[in-house]
């Protein structure tokens, strides 16, 4: 057996000691647990916000600042915000996405 010293026994007690304390390393399964019910509740959250937005848009993932800019490339004008709410409320055969998104572009287009 090998022979310690004072201090050796007393270092070596306390790093034994922590490492005991360490049941789990840092990404462990409860660790996913808990991203999995934090990505749930925000999942839950989100559906409820879409059931209560009221008129869908076709813009996805782009913001609409990137539309604009898109767009200004393309065409060569300077669009305005009723020009971008008609470009991200239509499909892309030209269909509005629903009837309260075609009563505002038929209104757009009439106040223009």
């Amino acid at each position: 057996m090998v022979n310690l010293t004072h201090l050796q026994k007393r270092y070596l007690s306390e790093i034994n000691s922590s490492n005991a304390k360490q049941t789990q390393p840092p990404n462990s399964e409860s660790d996913n647990n808990g991203e999995m019910l934090l990505l749930q509740k925000r999942s839950t959250k989100n559906k409820a916000n879409r059931k209560n937005q009221g008129v869908p848009c076709t813009a996805g993932q782009k913001s609409f600042a990137r539309i604009h800019d898109e767009k200004h490339k393309e065409i060569g004008v300077e669009l305005d915000r009723a020009d971008l709410y008609i470009i991200t409320h239509k499909h892309r055969d030209g269909d509005p996405v629903d009837d309260i998104a075609r009563v505002m572009i038929v209104c757009i287009i009439y106040i223009f």
